[in-house]
């Protein structure tokens, strides 16, 4: 189970890291923004989904898949819409008003329905779980490990993207424009994530 664990969380750490999906963006902006307790929340909620989906991936979801084939597509659709909403609200509003601390549940419950609306982040999981099953064997006793290891590793890196954002926030005047930026990015990923269902 340890190297479940390890493997969970080297995964995932290294899959955070390019600021290719919603989450990252998301926490750069409120990083970049001066709100790095917000951004740690973001991290919290979005780290607790993908670990669940982790842990369920690992045991296998390809039977399930097949069953309803059109539940991965129906997730993506649901995910692609979550997305271009989120960066058409930060498009409008620049920063989001989350200074005070009740909005950091709020923070926390967003990263984790960002996470959670895209059903197809199982799918994705059990595609890595096959390709590393030759060193960590799918069973059931050792999904727990591998879906901590994965909240562990995405969670860590956020953590440390926050860190280093936190020593150089913007003014407000250029917050606002570098928040509205990363809601178009947030628009266009899921614009991207719609369209690849028709692909």
């Amino acid at each position: 189970m340890l190297i479940a664990l390890l493997f969970g969380f080297g995964l995932a750490f290294v899959g955070s890291i390019p600021f290719s999906g919603p989450i990252a963006v998301l926490v750069l902006a409120l990083g970049m923004a001066g709100r790095p307790r917000e951004a740690i929340a973001v991290a919290i909620g979005a780290s607790v989904a993908e670990a669940g989906y982790a842990g369920v991936a690992f045991v296998g979801v390809e039977a399930a898949y097949a069953r309803w084939p059109g539940a991965a597509h129906v997730g993506e659709v649901l995910g692609g819409l979550v997305v271009v909403a989120l960066g058409g609200f930060l498009v409008r509003n620049g920063a989001p008003e989350l200074a005070t601390p009740p909005s950091r549940a709020g923070s926390l419950l967003l990263g984790f329905g960002t996470m959670a609306s895209n059903l197809s982040i199982p799918l994705q999981w059990s595609a890595v779980c096959a390709a590393v099953s030759p060193w960590v064997p799918r069973v059931p006793a050792a999904a727990p490990a591998f879906g901590l290891g994965v909240g562990l590793g995405a969670f860590t890196w956020f953590s440390i993207l926050t860190a280093l954002l936190r020593r150089r926030p913007l003014s407000p005047p250029r917050a606002r424009l570098f928040v509205r930026a990363c809601g178009v990015w947030l628009a266009a990923i899921g614009v991207w994530m719609l369209v690849r269902v028709w692909r």
